[in-house]
């Protein structure tokens, strides 16, 4: 059997994170982190090929073909920020702030050598919902949510004339432990309260009128 892929790119308005427990239920300790300070994300569904079996009768033509189902497995995931972000990279892929002596957050170190990176995290998505190329009237956003996501960072930093691209990459799962509330349920217009069953599975997207306030 063989796995096969195919990768998507969503080009964002906003991004909503929200950190998790290890079960993946909300870690309600850490505030959910909204931003629009990001470039692209991009997830590649992973799919396990079904058994293909042949069978050839004694003078050589095929008597018996059979294909099973392909399956998904997961999501591959990663996202592409602006510029350094200490907040959202300390949030997902662990590691530290670092905070002046005001307290005030002014950078970011890493996990140290030898240590396992990335929290779990659900990540949001709203992107444009176009039609005939201009916004959709009503819901003119798509709402992705990723119920379960783990990255680490990833790729070259190169310091040159010009933007230091900060890339994580990592891998997306459903999550069970969201189905009976949703993600942000103290909203009760959130679309996936209302649509929570869905968190079950590595992706889903949804029309919406509203996206939420970048705070960061």
């Amino acid at each position: 059997m063989a796995a096969r892929d195919g990768a998507s790119s969503v080009q964002g308005t906003k991004l909503r994170i929200t950190r998790l427990l290890l079960d993946g239920s909300i870690d309600n300790t850490f505030p959910v982190l909204v931003t629009d300070g990001f470039m692209t994300a991009s997830f590649s569904p992973q799919f396990e090929d079904g058994d293909e079996i042949n069978e050839k009768a004694a003078n050589g033509a095929v008597c018996v073909t059979w294909k099973a189902d392909d399956t998904l497995t997961r999501l591959d995931f990663s996202l592409s920020l602006c510029s350094p972000d200490p907040e959202i990279a300390s949030l997902i892929a662990g590691g530290n702030l670092v905070r002046d002596e005001d307290g005030e957050v002014v950078g970011y170190t890493s996990v140290p050598a030898g240590a396992v990176v990335g929290n779990p995290v659900a990540v949001e998505i709203w992107s444009y919902a176009n039609v005939g190329g201009k916004p959709a009237a009503g819901k003119p956003y798509w709402h992705w949510v990723f119920p379960y996501v783990k990255v680490r960072y990833d790729g070259d930093r190169e310091f040159s004339n010009g933007l230091l691209s900060n890339e994580f990459t990592g891998q997306a799962l459903g999550n069970s432990a969201l189905v009976a509330g949703g993600l942000n349920p103290a909203n009760a217009d959130d679309d996936y309260v209302t649509y929570r069953r869905a968190l079950i599975n590595p992706f889903t997207y949804v029309r919406t009128a509203t996206q939420p306030t970048a705070v960061a």
